[in-house]
C-alpha cells in the first residue's frame, strides 16, 4: 500500500518512549514514504533544539509531534515554552497521550496545538497515525487560524 503525499515530511518526535520512534519509521516504511524523523527524548532537549536551530540553514519542520506526558517538562509545559518563545509558530504541533484527560486537551488547543491525537499503542494503530499526519498536512485539510 502507498501513501499519496505531495513532498517528504520532516517530523519531531518529542516522547521518552524510545518505540514510538521505531513504531513511526516502521509505518512510514510500510506506505513506503521517506521522512525525516527527529528523535527527541524530552521537552528540554525539543527546547534546546529549537533554540539552537537556524531555521534560514535547516529545512522546515513539517509537524511537531509532542507527547503530553514526559518526565521533567510536560507536553503541555514544553508547548507553552514553544509559543512564549515564538518558536514553531508555523509548524503544526500534534500532543499525543495515551488518556484523554478534557482539561489537558482544553489547555494545549488554547496553546495552538492543532490536534490532540490518541497515543498509538500498537503497529497497526501507528499506521492508521501515519495517515492522520499526512491528512494534516495537505494543504486542502489543513488551515491555520
Amino acid at each position: 500500500m502507498t501513501l499519496e503525499l505531495k513532498k517528504a515530511m520532516r517530523i519531531v518526535l518529542t516522547d521518552d518512549d524510545p518505540h514510538a520512534l521505531l513504531f513511526l519509521q516502521k509505518s512510514f516504511q510500510h506506505f513506503g514514504v521517506f521522512s525525516e524523523i527527529i528523535y527527541l527524548k524530552s521537552g528540554e532537549e525539543l527546547l534546546d533544539f529549537m533554540e539552537h536551530r537556524d531555521p534560514l540553514q535547516q529545512q522546515k519542520i513539517d509537524c511537531l509531534l509532542l507527547d503530553m506526558k514526559m518526565p521533567g517538562k510536560s507536553g503541555r509545559e514544553t508547548l507553552e515554552a514553544l509559543r512564549a518563545n515564538h518558536w514553531a509558530e508555523e509548524t503544526p504541533v500534534v500532543v499525543m497521550s495515551h488518556g484523554s484527560y478534557a482539561p489537558d486537551i482544553e489547555a494545549v488547543m488554547k496553546l495552538g496545538a492543532c490536534a490532540f491525537w490518541q497515543k498509538p499503542g500498537s503497529l497497526e494503530e501507528y499506521r492508521s497515525f501515519v495517515e492522520k499526519i499526512n491528512s494534516l498536512l495537505d494543504p486542502f485539510s489543513f488551515s491555520k487560524n
